[in-house]
């Protein structure tokens, strides 16, 4: 194509130089001009067209709408009259519609292009490239680009709401309490009129010395609950039938459990058979990532004299200790133990594990100093809440 239009251009300036009649040489000087104009058109727009992303990195919930914006930028001096953008992604879901437009921008201006999808799976997806077609007004030089423009797409297990209260817990937290023993006496809450028994130091002189009885101050009870979640999603423990279903119904539920901890602004920590996240402030998102890219293991349970640390790796022991089945999670003593020791008593520990008849409590205080007392269980999933109390 391009040998033919150099032939062409070719005979036309030898029309214009050496041909006699006027006519046909004005004509081929205008077919050139419009030629030679056309080329610069194209080349202008191809060097200074450009394409970029608004967001570089979005993160979204599973079943939610995530919206996806595109910045079209011309930075000739010609306007783009008829450009074909199409963008492209590996995201999984319905989108609202295609992600191609046919639109024209302006010299030295900016265009923004949305389109939305409805996310059906969780995982780590990557939108881009965008492929841009565009051409003169003559459409003698039409020319393709793609830009990279990437954007990563971190989709985290999807919202539920399994009305769950955290119990136990220790004194001086955010959370509220009905136990007279967690009362902050940093936090007034009201005052009454003295009874007998009352403790001196609860006794508010000044508001007595103005009512002209004795009053006593009443304080908030507040509480703490870290929270830590471990969860088992070994393949072997789950029925053949609607196993990935289920896999997906535990990590929802891990994924809640670290929401709830995250709104009540309480310390949170998670533990797997990959990954180890000791319990700690601001953790949240960070395990709601891990929760959005993790997946059911069909490997064999890893030895425990190896247990998974921050990184995921295991760390190799000299020997072999007894084996325990911690509500179906098949962890060490030492990694329990690890989980425990930074955690005051009280803490909340919420094993989630498939309805397995293996499933055992771990009992034994002896490596941790302490025992772990049953709460509550759900009927489908082994969803267990205990809470931890130091001896």
């Amino acid at each position: 194509m391009r040998s033919f239009a150099s032939f062409r251009n070719f005979l036309l300036l030898a029309v214009f130089l050496f041909f006699p009649g006027k006519i046909l040489r004005f004509a081929a000087l205008l077919y050139l001009a419009s030629d030679a104009l056309s080329f610069v058109w194209s080349r202008s727009l191809r060097r200074s067209f450009s394409v970029s992303r608004i967001s570089a990195r979005l993160r979204i919930n599973r079943h939610e709408r995530l919206e996806l914006s595109l910045l079209v930028s011309n930075g000739s001096r010609f306007p783009a009259l008829s450009c074909l953008i199409r963008d492209s992604s590996d995201i999984p879901g319905s989108a609202d519609r295609d992600a191609r437009w046919l639109c024209s921008v302006s010299p030295g201006r900016k265009v923004r292009l949305s389109w939305s999808v409805l996310v059906s799976e969780r995982g780590s997806y990557a939108a881009g490239p965008v492929a841009v077609s565009c051409s003169d007004p003559l459409g003698r030089y039409p020319f393709r680009i793609e830009f990279l423009a990437a954007c990563a797409v971190l989709v985290r297990p999807a919202r539920s709401d399994p009305a769950i209260l955290l119990h136990g817990g220790s004194p001086l937290g955010l959370l509220p309490a009905r136990n007279p023993a967690f009362e902050d006496s940093t936090q007034v809450r009201s005052a009454r009129d003295y009874r007998s028994g009352d403790e001196i130091r609860r006794i508010n002189w000044k508001l007595s010395a103005r009512l002209g009885r004795l009053c006593t101050n009443e304080f908030l009870e507040t509480r703490d609950c870290p929270v830590f979640v471990f969860l088992d999603l070994s393949y072997s423990r789950f029925p053949e039938r609607h196993r990935s279903e289920l896999s997906e119904t535990l990590v929802e539920l891990a994924a809640s459990l670290i929401r709830l901890a995250d709104a009540k602004k309480q310390l949170c920590g998670f533990a797997s058979r990959e990954y180890f996240i000791a319990c700690g402030k601001n953790l949240a998102d960070t395990i709601l990532d891990i929760l959005a890219v993790i997946r059911a293991s069909h490997e064999a349970p890893p030895p425990l004299d190896s247990a998974p640390t921050e990184t995921g790796r295991p760390e190799a022991g000299s020997s072999t200790p007894e084996s325990v089945s911690v509500s179906s999670l098949e962890l060490d003593r030492a990694l329990l133990s690890r989980a425990l020791v930074s955690l005051p008593s009280g803490a909340s520990f919420f094993f989630v594990a498939p309805a397995s008849p293996d499933c055992l409590v771990y009992d034994n205080p002896e490596p941790v100093r302490g025992k772990i007392v049953p709460v509550w269980k759900w009927k489908f999933v082994k969803a267990a809440e205990y809470v931890y109390e130091k001896l």
